[in-house]
């Protein structure tokens, strides 16, 4: 065999090797592809048929970016928050550590005007004030029975009327929190009335 003719077969094994390399490779890719898509397909397919997602916080927010509600997992237990288009929570829905489901209602401030929860003693509704933050009505039902109760801007409950088993009670305070007076109507005492002075002793009622 020539010299020219064992050069001639080298680049007819050459050719051949290099066609096999471009089939090899044509056939890897294409069998990657498929395990990349099969993957994807695997992959979306359990993305729909996740029974939970997991996460600490949830966040929507609007088209400009402002959020619109939050739903976390905090110190005080979970929480739901809804925002106003200024980006001030208006509305929280919780449940606190102890177990107790509460709503509350604030203003364009930032203030609780309103809060309702379901206490281990009862429900409770509450009416807050804009200046003091404090609750001036209390509504609440406990195993006495229901009660109402009335307060100032430092947070002494001046007036309190509740209706336990025995009869109807009317409580009167001054502006120290001291009980100055009470009004009862029991079933078998009948209607009674107790004043008391500003250190507390009884004033006889003539």
């Amino acid at each position: 065999m020539t010299t020219e003719e064992s050069l001639e077969r080298l680049e007819r094994e050459l050719r051949r090797t290099k066609k096999r390399v471009h089939l090899l490779s044509a056939v890897f890719g294409l069998g990657l592809g498929a395990v990349i898509v099969l993957g994807a397909m695997t992959v979306l397919a359990r993305g729909f048929t996740f029974k939970e997602v997991c996460a600490k916080r949830f966040v929507l927010k609007g088209s400009g970016g402002e959020p619109g509600a939050k739903l976390t997992v905090d110190k005080f237990g979970p929480m739901l928050y809804l925002y106003d288009n200024n980006g001030q929570f208006r509305a929280v829905l919780g449940v606190n550590n102890d177990g107790d489901p509460g709503l509350r209602f604030l203003d364009e401030k930032g203030k609780t005007r309103l809060g309702i929860a379901v206490w281990k003693e009862g429900p409770v509704l509450a009416l807050f004030d804009g200046e003091s933050n404090k609750s001036r009505v209390v509504l609440k039902f406990d195993d006495h029975g229901p009660v109402l109760q009335l307060g100032d801007e430092k947070g002494f409950i001046r007036a309190a009327l509740s209706a336990p088993e025995e009869g109807p009670r009317l409580y009167l305070s001054d502006e120290n929190g001291r009980q100055r007076a009470r009004i009862s109507v029991g079933h078998s005492l009948g209607t009674e009335l107790i004043l008391w002075d500003e250190d507390g002793k009884k004033v006889p009622i003539r």
